[in-house]
């Protein structure tokens, strides 16, 4: 008995080293920031140069014309964001603007961080540092407004049993200054509500998320066209990301083509039909769906980018374990594949090849993810007739 009781105990404490390690990219990066005193939030400096530019009334999207005082990133939001920020920053100035903004920022890091480790109790706490390896320390110091998105987008979803209203204005306020983050929508597909109710919620999100972009492309003239050449420059040309276009540039294809666009719709429909058949499949609660949407979420964006792997690991790890309730060692093949991506993921970063291994552990994330599905329709847990009734019905209703 006391040799089982220290064997689990020092598996436990390998599990807990195995764990810490992940973090390791992202807390050396930001370490090393601190100790070399190099310069932070630097694409929030854009935001900023953007907001003096506005009030100087010079040109917003001209990437000749920066700010002395702010080193920054070019520009390439949308113009209200500027205009928002330029009476706050006519008050406080350029540092201490900066400096509330960061006040802000943290708060965003608590609530991804909480999101991440604590999230679903069912998963080992080791497992949720699997995903962790994902992200370096530019995830953080570059002070990007994506990961004040992404903490207001989780912690509205996380709300959602109770205010769904609030990830529907969380998505708007995000897709007003990154269209992209709509793709969050995709949540509401999988809630075990009836379908009516699944689309209308669906609907209202897109129509309300794309309408400040939709608005402004048709009035903004000039200014609309500017923007509309740096946003094309910055996600076709400029970084490609890990994502669905990083996968096109391994294989030397280009993004910008009407082949690209068709296959990447491919790709989000059968990567949402998958999540569709392990939600329904396993039977899934209420809060490991929404953890599996905003999971399914960050697999679809296409031009993904360091600051966005934050809510990719929870939604995968509690799907998976609910099948690990009733389905042990298939579970445990599956965990091993976002292991070995996460270890892939880890040793890239560590080892300065994330331009590759990123890409190819977040193809191998996804490959995983479909081997998923596939098993649950194998192993008959999602029969078409059931599955359509808890579509049409609502989980909730079918399992009264």
């Amino acid at each position: 008995m006391a040799e089982a009781i220290a064997a689990k105990r020092k598996s436990g404490w390998a599990s807990i080293a195995l764990g810490i390690l992940f973090w390791l990219p992202l807390l050396s990066g930001v370490l090393s920031r601190v100790v070399k005193h190099s310069v932070w939030f630097r694409d929030y400096g854009a935001v900023g140069c953007g907001a003096e530019k506005w009030l100087q009334g010079r040109a917003l999207y001209d990437q000749a014309q920066q700010c002395a005082d702010i080193q920054a990133l070019s520009y390439i939001y949308p113009p209200y964001l500027a205009q928002a920020l330029a009476e706050p920053l006519r008050l406080l100035g350029q540092q201490n603007l900066m400096w509330a903004y960061a006040g802000v920022y943290v708060l965003a890091l608590v609530a991804l961080i909480w999101i991440v480790i604590r999230s679903d109790r069912d998963v080992a706490g080791a497992k949720r540092s699997w995903f962790m390896g994902f992200l370096t320390g530019s995830s953080i110091y570059w002070g990007n407004v994506a990961v004040v998105a992404h903490a207001l987008i989780g912690a509205s979803a996380v709300a959602l049993r109770k205010h769904p209203i609030a990830l529907i204005i969380a998505l708007t306020l995000a897709a007003a200054v990154k269209p992209v983050f709509l793709i969050f929508a995709v949540v509401f597909v999988l809630m075990p509500w009836p379908l009516w109710r699944r689309f209308v919620y669906l609907v209202v999100a897109l129509a309300l998320g794309v309408a400040p972009t939709a608005y402004f492309m048709a009035t903004g003239g000039a200014l609309a066209e500017d923007w509309r050449r740096v946003v094309v420059w910055a996600v076709y040309t400029d970084k490609l990301g890990d994502g669905f276009f990083g996968w096109l540039d391994l294989m030397r294809l280009a993004p910008a083509t009407t082949a690209a666009s068709i296959a990447y719709v491919g790709y989000a429909g059968l990567m949402t039909l998958c999540a569709l058949l392990i939600a329904e499949g396993l039977k899934l609660d209420l809060e490991r769906r929404v953890l599996l949407g905003l999971s399914l979420a960050v697999l679809l964006i296409p031009r993904l980018m360091p600051y966005d792997f934050w809510l990719l690991g929870p939604g995968l790890l509690g799907a998976t374990a609910a099948a690990g309730a009733f389905a042990p060692v298939p579970a445990r093949w599956i965990e091993r594949g976002y292991l070995l991506a996460g270890i892939v993921a880890l040793v890239g970063n560590l080892a300065d090849l994330a331009d590759v291994t990123q890409r190819i552990a977040m193809l191998a994330l996804a490959l995983v993810f479909v081997g998923f599905a596939g098993w649950v329709v194998l192993k008959g847990l999602a029969a078409p007739r059931a599955l359509w009734t808890r579509i049409w019905s609502g989980a909730e209703a079918a399992q009264a």
